[in-house]
């Protein structure tokens, strides 16, 4: 890469933390807000950054998510139910939700903006658990 590749790297970069730290807050407040009202002793956390290993090569907003602490033994409780897995799935659906709506559809990176537009209606979320837990 010559300088001005360089250059085009760092401005991708700062554009996909931005946006990423951008999505992270509206999931953030998603949650805060729905689980809140459903259920008692929600702390917000705040969006935090870092360089996640799995989110490292991604070329989209990304965020990592975490929604209870198995090492609380109510979140643990809590985490076994599906009523409240639902609850956080339709939550982190709707923060990205409405991040996608609040963006410009110019700084969506897909090529069709129509095909855009008709994806972003929240569809229910379905979610069984394949495993029990004990």
């Amino acid at each position: 890469k010559g300088e001005l590749g360089i250059i085009f790297a760092s401005l991708d970069r700062e554009l996909k933390r931005d946006q990423s730290i951008n999505v992270s807050g509206y999931i953030q407040q998603s949650l805060v807000s729905s689980m809140g009202n459903k259920y008692s002793d929600v702390s917000d956390l705040g969006v935090k950054q870092a360089l996640f290993y799995v989110l490292v090569g991604a070329t989209m907003p990304s965020s990592l998510v975490e929604v209870s602490f198995i090492s609380n033994p109510k979140e643990e409780k809590l985490l076994a139910t599906d009523s409240y897995r639902q609850s956080l799935a339709r939550s982190v659906a709707a923060g990205i939700h409405k991040y996608f709506t609040s963006q410009s559809l110019q700084h969506v990176a897909l090529d069709d903006q129509e095909n855009v537009r008709s994806k972003v209606q929240t569809q229910p979320v379905n979610y069984s658990r394949s495993i029990e837990v004990r």
